[in-house]
């Protein structure tokens, strides 16, 4: 469905992306994964020919593409009923309120279908340009961040309705940073990082590539977890309350015997399922 070769693009001599590849596949919900900044509205921005590429080449095996930009805009002096009634007029389309109807009613706004858009909340804005992205029933669906304005019940919403709209026929692509949605309903992904994928994989074999090695410990007291970071193995240490979370970059059979090494005293030490933000964490840093 999309395919992209070595894609690069420079700005005023800063070098935004490095090359990138990636394939989409029909029927594919694939998560485009990086940190603000990393060059995934960038990668967007060119797919749907709003940027060229400095160099490189992509392809895309569909005429029929809704669009969702990060920040969507509208006249927002019309009503959301009035606003998608005007976008199905630009292509004549056969059963306009029918269709407005039903889009509102999807995204959750058909109680609020009177009320000018420039009274919603910036969430609603996001639900309504999904709406708008959607009303020529288009095959694929490129995203840039679609749920990073909405609340937990909202973001519960719209990965629902990317769901049934993947079992409709349709391939989504959505750049993100929030990981837990990625992990909730994307088969495929792509860590960007600086410009460069890091890392392309279905979600359930980068799971188990990556299922070891991640510990919990817990201490009677806190300590200063840069001694951990300057140990031999480990990448990184999170911090949960009195929980810390060590990433180490290969199985370490003497994790344990440089831990208790520690002026410190263990209360318990566990293995820990990898998820994909601690991956995506791994992945960043390496």
């Amino acid at each position: 469905m999309i395919k992209v070769t070595d894609l690069y693009k420079n700005y005023n001599g800063h070098q935004v992306l490095k090359g990138v590849d990636f394939e989409v596949n029909k029927g594919d919900i694939y998560g485009f994964i990086g940190r603000n900044g990393a060059g995934k509205s960038t990668t967007l921005n060119i797919l749907t020919g709003l940027i060229t590429q400095t160099s490189g080449f992509f392809n895309i095996n569909n005429n029929q593409i809704g669009y969702l930009p990060e920040s969507p805009k509208f006249y927002d002096y019309m009503t959301s009923s009035e606003y998608l009634k005007f976008i199905g007029s630009l292509k004549k389309h056969p059963h306009i309120t029918k269709r407005t109807d039903e889009l509102l009613e999807l995204v959750g706004l058909l109680d609020a279908n009177k009320r000018k858009i420039k009274n919603y909340s910036r969430g609603m804005q996001q639900r309504l340009g999904l709406a708008s992205a959607l009303f020529h029933d288009p095959e694929l669906l490129l995203l840039d961040e679609p749920s990073s304005a909405l609340d937990p019940q909202g973001r519960k919403d719209i990965l629902d309705t990317l769901v049934t709209l993947k079992n409709q026929g349709k391939t989504i692509f959505f750049s993100t940073h929030i990981l837990d949605d990625v992990e909730r309903v994307c088969n495929k992904i792509a860590i960007l990082n600086d410009g460069i994928i890091k890392l392309e994989s279905t979600v359930k074999e980068l799971i188990n590539q990556y299922e070891d090695p991640i510990y919990k410990i817990t201490t009677d007291t806190p300590f200063d977890t840069s001694q951990l970071k300057k140990m031999k193995d480990i990448v990184d240490v999170k911090t949960e309350d009195d929980e810390y979370i060590i990433y180490l970059n290969h199985h370490s059979k003497d994790i344990l015997k440089q831990l208790t090494a520690l002026p410190i005293t263990i209360t318990s030490f566990n293995q820990k399922k990898s998820t994909l933000e601690d991956i995506f964490i791994r992945m960043v840093q390496s």
